[in-house]
């Protein structure tokens, strides 16, 4: 009798635990199973997804906080993968990005109102390009989000497709991620996450965080000249 009691006071505390953090969301070390079934999956292409699980039913729920010199107005933006494909031998992951009104009314010309609508993203084995939904799928016009696993710290790449294009040196444009370190989220868990910014220097601040099989928690963009910009901070995450 004594041990039924004990072990139902541990359901009642679990059911309570789980009440208590809704968005509590703690992926496992490895998303992407062994015998995942998209044909023809080539190993740097996995890789990729194990770091960005850009998998069907995937979700990521951000506060958007954008501003200039005399407003601030607060998004709710829901990022949905909605479609995954293999076409040829890229992997391609179409999203749905919306956003919703939570505090503030935008008025005049309030330049940096979240982006909604249906993009992809086009995994090339460590190349990750983002693409808008109704373009053809040409990475050499592409804008190259990420590159997975991140280059060390004294490498980087040029997400714009102008400046690859010319074979650019130099800062300017370039993306870098530092080295790797481990954060507590707030949803729950310890992760490896990296600082990643574009260099911009006396222009603009454009950087965030990405935490291995979450994605990015975190962004942020400033115009310096202009005095407007947003800021994006992950409130709650679902891997598929």
């Amino acid at each position: 009798m004594k041990k039924n009691f004990l072990l139902l006071l541990l359901i009642l505390l679990a059911m309570t635990l789980s009440a208590c953090h809704p968005n509590l969301v703690t992926p496992t070390g490895n998303l992407i199973p062994d015998d995942f079934s998209l044909p023809a999956m080539d190993p740097e292409v996995k890789e990729s997804l194990r770091i960005y699980p850009l998998l069907e039913g995937s979700t990521w729920v951000y506060d958007y906080l954008g501003f200039d010199q005399s407003q601030e107005v607060i998004w709710r933006v829901v990022e949905t993968v909605i479609e995954t494909e293999v076409i040829g031998n890229v992997y391609v992951a179409t999203l749905e990005r919306t956003a919703e009104l939570m505090d503030g009314v935008p008025h005049g010309n309030l330049l940096i109102e979240p982006e909604t609508g249906v993009f992809r993203y086009v995994i090339d084995g460590e190349n990750i390009y983002r693409i808008d939904g109704s373009d053809d799928i040409d990475l050499s016009r592409a804008w190259l989000e990420l590159v997975l696993p991140f280059p060390g710290e004294d490498e980087g790449w040029y997400p714009d497709p102008e400046l690859r294009s010319i074979n650019r040196e130099g800062e300017m444009g370039l993306r870098q991620a530092s080295a790797p370190y481990q954060e507590v989220l707030p949803q729950g868990g310890v992760f490896t996450c990296y600082n990643v910014k574009t260099v911009h220097p006396d222009v603009m601040v454009d950087e965030g965080t990405f935490c291995e099989t979450v994605g990015f928690v975190y962004q942020e963009f400033i115009y310096f000249d202009f005095s407007f910009g947003f800021r994006s901070e992950l409130e709650r995450f679902t891997i598929q």
